[in-house]
């Protein structure tokens, strides 16, 4: 139990159950609770490091991913996953930002992803994900239902496009775009360049007539 959640609890001698004498108890049980907290990160940070060449135990990974907010994603290799574990006191103050955001997809399997804003002005904190021709397994856009594939073997949504795959986008996007801002769609680019990927007219390596492939990203 935490100190804090033990001084909340009500089961502290007579004495302590001042107004004031609570109020000193409580700020005193913060400052243990996080001394503790701190004692507690010293004490994995060297399971994380390598020694000599020997890492930590694969299975202590997913406990320090899970606390620092670095889960191991279904495609990512356990030395990619601790790699990022260990750079978190780098990229934690970024959280919230593109760099971070397009670092964890790339890490998850899903790189050359970019961040498209739309020019709308009513909808100015809206953005989705764009990944162009090339960076995706995406081969045809497929019925306009869904997105996912269902048990007996039909296809519902971008064809190669996997409903793990997926799940694993949309809780990243969840996860690390700024709070404030909304991901409207994820977008597949299959050939040249289209209206609605956020690219203009002009822009390097961009055809006009391609075709995309977008996605719901929540």
């Amino acid at each position: 139990m935490l100190f804090v959640k033990f001084v909340e609890s009500g089961i502290l001698p007579t004495l302590f159950s001042g107004r004031f004498a609570r109020r000193h108890m409580g700020v005193t049980a913060a400052v243990f609770d996080v001394l503790a907290e701190g004692f507690a990160h010293a004490v994995r940070a060297p399971w994380v490091s390598d020694t000599k060449g020997v890492g930590p135990a694969v299975d202590i990974l997913g406990d320090l991913g899970a606390e620092v907010g670095r889960p191991r994603y279904p495609r990512e290799t356990w030395q990619s996953h601790k790699s990022r574990i260990n750079t978190i006191w780098d990229t934690a103050p970024l959280d919230g930002t593109e760099s971070v955001l397009l670092l964890e997809l790339a890490a998850a399997g899903f790189p050359g992803a970019q961040v498209q804003y739309t020019s709308d002005s009513v909808n100015w904190s809206e953005f989705w994900i764009f990944f162009p021709a090339g960076t995706h397994t995406i081969t045809a856009e497929g019925p306009p239902v869904g997105s996912f594939s269902i048990g007996d073997g039909t296809h519902i949504g971008p064809v190669g496009l996997l409903a793990e795959d997926l799940a694993t986008m949309r809780a990243i996007i969840r996860a690390h775009k700024p709070a404030h801002w909304v991901c409207s769609k994820i977008v597949f680019q299959l050939t040249g360049w289209s209206v609605g990927d956020g690219h203009h007219v002009g822009d390097p390596g961009l055809v006009i007539g391609g075709t995309n492939v977008s996605v719901a990203a929540y």
